[in-house]
């Protein structure tokens, strides 16, 4: 498409033939100045959660002639049937051709459908050493339940802090990270870490059986939980799509 940022080239025929468009079952296929596509059956920040169409039966097609009206805003699907079975037609060939099919709609709930992975129905996780960059199908799961985080960490004469083990990416994350001077729930069980080997820990027991839900959260020092807790109101739901693990990554474990 370089040749369209020439501006001689400004009033040139586009040089694409043919593109298809599939998102979440909505569909869309691009052929030689025409454009048909299926509608939204529900607005976007619902994420399907409502009651999902019939993929085959239950969207509504339209057409357009984005050389005549490139806007999109005159549907021509009833004034020229013909035409719309034609793309639909092409829809399924270009998405056969390249694996489109299976369709899925599900959006929210298909992403928190299990997929197949090295750590399914393992519910203990022991790491050590440095391990940077696991990839989250893999990495231990804390959504929409209770769990336990502990670390065995030396701390050396000359002190030491940094993170212990994190998960986050574009929707959220979490992390146990060890501070020189963090004083949590201004309490005095991490002020002073002091030297040598130690067990810390942080406990969250989750409050609810819907997604997200609140849940309180503790830190423990050896076999010593913090005498008070941190109440968090919500809690990450679905997913950390885009999102890597690394357990252990700035302290001795």
């Amino acid at each position: 498409m370089a040749y369209t940022f020439d501006p001689a080239n400004a009033n040139k025929p586009s040089t694409r033939e043919t593109q298809y468009f599939e998102l979440g079952g909505n569909r869309g296929i691009y052929h030689d100045g025409w454009m048909a596509n299926t509608s939204p059956p529900s607005p976007v920040w619902l994420l399907a959660t409502g009651k999902l169409p019939d993929l085959a039966t239950g969207y509504q097609w339209e057409l357009y002639n984005i050389t005549e009206v490139y806007l999109q805003n005159n549907d021509l699907a009833a004034k020229n049937p013909g035409k719309l079975k034609e793309l639909q037609a092409l829809f399924q060939t270009e998405s056969a051709k390249y694996n489109v099919f299976p369709l899925d709609n599900r959006a929210f709930a298909g992403l928190l459908t299990p997929r197949p992975n090295a750590v399914a129905g393992r519910t203990e996780f022991t790491y050590t050493g440095v391990n940077a960059g696991i990839p989250l199908g893999n990495a231990p799961s804390i959504l929409d339940r209770e769990y336990t985080i502990t670390a065995d960490v030396t701390i050396p004469e000359s002190g030491v802090g940094g993170m212990i083990a994190t998960l986050g990416g574009r929707f959220g994350g979490y992390g146990l990270f060890l501070s020189h001077s963090f004083n949590w729930l201004k309490g005095r069980l991490f002020t002073a870490v002091g030297l040598g080997l130690f067990v810390l820990g942080l406990l969250l027991v989750w409050r609810g059986k819907r997604l997200g839900r609140s849940g309180e959260c503790r830190l423990a020092r050896e076999c010593c939980y913090s005498p008070s807790s941190r109440w968090l109101p919500y809690l990450l739901p679905a997913c950390l799509e885009l999102a890597n693990a690394d357990l252990c990554s700035s302290i001795t474990c």
